[in-house]
């Protein structure tokens, strides 16, 4: 399908495809920070003690860039499916927020023996992903998909 077809057809096939699992990786990311700064009970008694007082040991500044990374995805898919170009900025600034949250976590904060290699893989994953999902807003910022 050509890109002036794309344009007047509405959103394209591919907006929904990246648009709808990334608002609930963004859900999900949002959920488990709102649950474990009010400190729920009931979601974070699956953890095991050493995990949970690591996480709390954060300083503020880490909980403001997991909220950035967090909030900025799930509201950067939201725009990306009501085809707003600030999408990118949002998917933007969350990426940098998970580049900074992992570098803390892996590299300074002894992260690795409390979360484990599955822990940093996924960490990983998750930027990789971020990082594509960032390009892919951009390109179609630049085709007039997002306004």
């Amino acid at each position: 399908m050509s890109d002036s077809m794309e344009k007047s057809q509405g959103r394209p096939w591919h907006l929904w495809l990246i648009g709808i699992p990334y608002s609930l990786l963004g859900g999900m990311t949002a959920f488990d920070f709102v649950m474990t700064v009010t400190k729920n009970e009931a979601y974070l008694g699956k953890f095991p003690q050493a995990m949970l007082d690591y996480y709390y040991s954060f300083p503020v500044w880490m909980f403001v860039m997991w909220f950035v990374g967090g909030f900025g995805g799930l509201i950067g898919a939201l725009l990306l499916l009501l085809r707003k170009g600030v999408a990118v900025q949002f998917f933007a600034a969350s990426l940098v927020a998970g580049v900074i949250t992992t570098i803390y976590t892996y590299a300074f904060s002894g992260g690795l023996e409390v979360t484990g290699m599955a822990g940093l893989i996924t960490s990983m994953v998750s930027l990789a992903v971020a990082g594509l999902v960032l390009v892919y807003a951009r390109r179609m910022k630049q085709k007039g998909v997002l306004a």
